[in-house]
């Protein structure tokens, strides 16, 4: 064996060394950026369940395998949970015509906003927000703080169910529509632990979130509101749809039409 081969062989042997050694650390990073091609209602889930897997194979070697073989899982899931991108000008669009009615609204109602504020104000003694806060997922899983007026613990004031009937509660709402948090029609905009469940259990239920969430919607004009898996599952159905083929203004301004003849009680759901 000649110098050359001596040297060789021993560079071989440190390098494969220091690469077993390292790769351990290397698969942790695989995983991790693996997990980041997955939506995000997934990402922590997934992350989670991989690293516990990938602590079961024995060698370093088929650690990383495994590793390595999580890109294409993630590649598999990514691909089946996506559907074709929305048109960009139709957002656009959309967003105009909440900008211009939301400030109409506003300018229109102010009013009623000031009143139904102060009665808030007197009624609880100036104790606790008028402006009840609550957070839900908006688009692409961003949350946000959603804007009602306070009357949840005010239901045996006859004014304060008045206001609940006739939906002047959700009245502030109109601020998350300024603010690009929501849209006027879009998938009801759920709570972040229901997300979280609800993504478990319906697997393209992170589909909703590729448009705004909306005060009306397909969903709500359609299905009454439920709180269970198939609930979610049949609201989930209307609102991939509404995104998939009628995510159009004409569409919009029907569902909103529709929503108003169900607030008067000329339609039903």
């Amino acid at each position: 064996m000649t110098w050359s081969a001596l040297l060789l062989a021993i560079a071989v042997g440190i390098i494969t060394d220091e690469f077993l050694c390292w790769s351990q650390r290397l698969a942790e990073v695989l995983l991790r950026l693996s997990t980041h091609k997955l939506p995000p209602e997934l990402c922590s889930r997934m992350h989670e369940e991989w690293l516990a897997d990938l602590q079961t194979f024995p060698s370093k070697l088929s650690k990383l395998f495994f590793a390595l073989d999580t890109f294409r899982a993630a590649y598999i899931i990514d691909h089946q949970q996506r559907l074709p991108e929305v048109s960009p000008i139709v957002p656009i669009v959309i967003r105009t015509r909440d900008l211009s009615m939301s400030l109409a609204i506003v300018l229109f109602s102010l009013p009623i906003l000031v009143i139904v504020a102060i009665l808030i104000f007197l009624a609880t003694k100036g104790h606790g927000p008028v402006i009840f806060r609550d957070k839900r997922v908006g688009r692409d899983g961003k949350i946000f703080c959603l804007y009602k007026f306070r009357t949840v613990d005010l239901q045996k004031n006859l004014w304060a169910r008045f206001v609940r009937a006739t939906c002047f509660d959700e009245l502030p709402v109109i601020l998350n529509v300024l603010k690009g948090d929501m849209s006027f029609v879009g998938p009801r905009p759920e709570r972040p632990e229901f997300v979280r469940t609800m993504s478990e259990a319906i697997p393209n239920y992170g589909q909703r979130h590729r448009v705004r969430p909306g005060m009306t919607g397909c969903a709500q004009i359609h299905y009454p509101f439920g709180s269970t898996v198939d609930d979610a599952k049949a609201e989930c159905a209307y609102d991939v749809e509404y995104i998939d083929r009628h995510y159009t203004l004409r569409a919009n301004l029907r569902i909103m039409l529709e929503t108003s003849l169900i607030i008067l009680g000329i339609k039903k759901r």
